[in-house]
């Protein structure tokens, strides 16, 4: 799952994956996509600088590839959501398009879809993500709760158990029985 060491280490590596290739898109976007991930758990005074990083980083990874994923995933998240929907739709959208796999950009547009109540078009999003994060809690319960709100009963149930047998003393998990 995903936390702030794990993030304050990407940030790291992929530090040092740039000095050691200056001119490769992936590695850049993936820095850029680190910093961003970062923000979520920074102290509210290193999260300018954090956007700033994440942001040069990202148009260096552009600059080399236009249609690099990751950099597209990492100007998303420094997007506004609140009051935004329309242009933060239009940009997974459009990052989507090019990428229809890409794990950020599927979880990205799925918080988005999940904020305005339209649980139906996450399922597709889900369905693409869930493979590609197997040990990861927060993604495989999202998929259960998905087809749970869907009235897909026992598809859901399904997956919430596989989730319980995986991460038996996350509690938070245990939660989703009640709702």
């Amino acid at each position: 799952s995903w936390n702030s060491d794990e993030d304050a280490n990407a940030v790291g590596m992929m530090k040092r994956a740039v000095a050691l290739a200056p001119d490769d898109a992936r590695v850049w976007g993936m820095l850029a996509l680190s910093y961003m991930r970062l923000l979520r758990s920074a102290p509210s005074e290193q999260q300018e600088e954090l956007r700033q990083r994440g942001q040069a980083a990202a148009a260096r990874a552009l600059e080399l590839d236009p249609s690099q994923p990751d950099a597209r995933a990492a100007i998303i998240h420094s997007m506004p959501v609140f009051r935004n929907w329309l242009n933060y739709e239009r940009a997974c959208t459009e990052a989507l398009r090019r990428q229809p796999d890409h794990f950020e950009l599927c979880l990205l547009k799925a918080g988005l879809l999940w904020q305005v109540g339209r649980v139906a078009e996450i399922l597709p999003l889900a369905r693409r993500a869930a493979p590609r994060a197997p040990t990861h809690p927060e993604v495989q319960v999202g998929l259960a709760v998905t087809l749970l709100e869907l009235g897909r009963l026992e598809e859901g149930e399904r997956q919430l158990e596989h989730c319980f047998s995986l991460w038996p003393r996350r509690s938070w998990i245990w939660f989703t029985r009640f709702n």
